[in-house]
This record gives structure tokens, sequence and C-alpha cells, in this order.
């Protein structure tokens, strides 16, 4: 495994660990606050998932312009899939709003933070 890969695949890791964990933590507070920042977290985690493991299966592309195209069309499909997954989650299941939004942001800026960690 080529090391961009290990370092995709730990970000994705940390990302969703961090949403696990929090979201257990937070379920020793409260079930109802727990799920629905499980669920939060999950909204903003499985397609960054997707979008990771489609835009980097084959990073050594000979056309530079098709990686670009990968890039952006993995992006838009990600984007689409946070709404559809925040709103069949919003009408489907009954969620405490701010526990959501507190786990989708959670998952959102640990994806941010677990690079920056690398640098230091």
């Amino acid at each position: 495994m080529r090391e961009e890969q290990k370092s995709i695949l730990q970000t994705i890791m940390a990302q969703t660990g961090t949403v696990l964990v929090v979201s257990f933590v937070v379920t020793l507070l409260s079930v109802h606050a727990g799920f629905s920042v499980l669920l939060g977290g999950l909204c903003c985690a499985l397609p960054n998932i997707y979008f990771a493991f489609q835009v980097f299966r084959r990073l050594r592309s000979s056309q530079p312009g098709h990686t670009v195209a990968r890039f952006y069309r993995a992006e838009v499909i990600k984007l689409v899939m946070i709404g559809v997954l925040c709103a069949l989650t919003f009408k489907y299941i009954a969620i405490q709003p701010l526990s959501f939004f507190a786990g989708f942001f959670l998952a959102q800026i640990s994806l941010w933070i677990v690079p920056l960690r690398r640098l230091a």
C-alpha cells in the first residue's frame, strides 16, 4: 500500500473512530442524543469514505485531466449523498437536531484536524 493510500485510510479511520467514540460517550448521557450524534457523524463520514475511494483508487493516471474530472465527479456525488442522507434522516428518523448537527460538524472538523496533526 502506498504512503498516500495509508494516509487517506488513517484519516478515514480517525474520522469514523471519532464519531463512534463521541456518540458512545454521549449515549451514556442520553441514548436519543447519542443516536443523533451517530447519525450526524455518519451523514458526514459515509460520503467522505465514498469520495476518498473514488478519487484515490488510481492516483497514478497518465492523463491529469482524468484525475481532475474524477475528483469533481466524486465531489458532486459526495455533496448529493450528504444532502440525501440528511434529508432522509430528518424525514424518517426522530432525532435531536442539535445533537445531529454536533455529530456532523465533529466529523467534518476531525477530517480537517487529522492531516494537520501529521504536519506538526
